[in-house]
């Protein structure tokens, strides 16, 4: 179970992302990100274009016809996830995720569409 007085790189990653992130963050996740942009502000920016490239590379991968993905450190539930970007495309992506907070979190908000799957 997740220690939320301590933070996670999937909260942390969440808060970077501002208003495309989501709620699931704790408050040592918001105090961890406030330390590391004292010294390097430019993290935010670099954690949202890292959403953009990736939901980039998906929309050129699923028009092309790929279908199957592994999204490696998914974090959080946000808006843009791989499997909603290709489903967007191509349908019926098949997604496999490594983070399994990830899930403990989706299942909690019972997400109707199972588009991916966790390790």
């Amino acid at each position: 179970m997740n220690d939320r007085a301590r933070p996670t790189a999937a909260g942390m990653y969440e808060v970077l992302l501002g208003d495309i992130g989501g709620h699931h963050h704790s408050q040592a996740d918001r105090v961890a990100v406030e330390k590391a942009l004292a010294t390097a502000p430019e993290a935010a920016t670099a954690a949202r274009e890292n959403r953009r490239f990736v939901q980039r590379a998906v929309r050129y991968l699923a028009g092309r016809g790929i279908r199957q993905y592994i999204d490696m450190g998914s974090g959080f539930p946000a808006k843009g996830q791989v499997h909603e970007i290709a489903s967007e495309i191509v349908g019926d992506p098949h997604v496999v995720t490594s983070t399994t907070i990830r899930w403990s979190h989706a299942r909690a908000r019972r997400c109707s569409r199972p588009a991916a799957t966790s390790l």
